[in-house]
């Protein structure tokens, strides 16, 4: 009930400005998520190619030692 009272003492001119308020917000959110997901992705593709370095490195270290105790 009391928020119900709240609502009808709001002008129009500070729905406006929360409304305004409101869509920066979310306006900044996105941005800063859809920076955040690119950066994800980059780090994605990045630790992939380095488990794949990382895989050749171990099987090449295996080989070597495989061939001195030859």
């Amino acid at each position: 009930m009391i928020a119900e009272e709240d609502d009808e003492s709001c002008s129009s001119s500070d729905i406006s400005s929360c409304t305004s308020l409101n869509a920066e917000n979310y306006s900044k959110l996105l941005e800063a998520f859809q920076e955040t997901h690119e950066e994800a992705n980059r780090l994605v593709l990045s630790n992939n190619c380095l488990k794949g370095l990382n895989n050749w490195l171990e099987k090449r270290v295996k080989t070597l030692e495989e061939e001195l105790k030859k």
